[in-house]
């Protein structure tokens, strides 16, 4: 296991309970495949999902969200796939449309976007049903860098029967902002 889990930092006690070929940290050439169709997607966001070789019963999956002015393709290069192949577990990365935020930050401090079955939580949750209905998945953990450290704590909040630990790097507790 990658990751063990935390408990969730909170500014408010009433928690709601195609391919591209990317270079990684490694230097290694990557495969991630974008998943067109995944489910309920209100939060209007593009999935890619990294497959290692090799993978022969259950893997955990790490859903790994960019930070602002990021993508997908960025974020592979921080090294999960080399990760993912060594340790043969799964990689979700959702992408944020700029439609959605000018700077492709996750919206985590948007109320519709911070709870259970909702925008761009909601969005990752299909990401994650989509993942466990075509893999034998594991658990569940939540990586976010900056925005995506801010969006980490609110899927752990929104869904803690699903995602059992997360890593924050950049990030802020949640609840803990009401605009960007």
């Amino acid at each position: 296991v990658i990751f063990s889990a935390i408990a969730i930092m909170s500014c408010d006690s009433n928690l709601d309970t195609g391919d591209a070929g990317i270079s990684s940290a490694s230097g290694s050439r990557a495969s991630l495949t974008s998943v067109s169709s995944f489910g309920s997607n209100p939060g209007n966001i593009a999935m890619y999902k990294y497959v290692p070789s090799g993978i022969t019963g259950t893997a955990d999956l790490v859903v790994a969200l960019h930070g602002c002015a990021q993508s997908a393709s960025d974020y592979v290069t921080f090294g999960w796939a080399d990760m993912a192949d060594q340790h043969k577990f799964y990689v979700v990365f959702p992408e944020q449309n700029s439609s959605n935020n000018a700077t492709r930050c996750w919206n985590f401090f948007e109320p519709q976007d911070q709870v259970r079955d909702s925008g761009e939580a909601k969005s990752i949750k299909s990401m994650i049903d989509k993942m466990k209905a075509d893999y034998n998945i594991g658990k569940v953990f939540v990586n976010g860098f900056s925005s995506g450290g801010g969006m980490a704590p609110v899927m752990m909040a929104a869904y803690p029967d699903v995602v059992s630990g997360i890593s924050v790097n950049s990030g802020i507790p949640y609840k803990c902002a009401t605009s960007m």
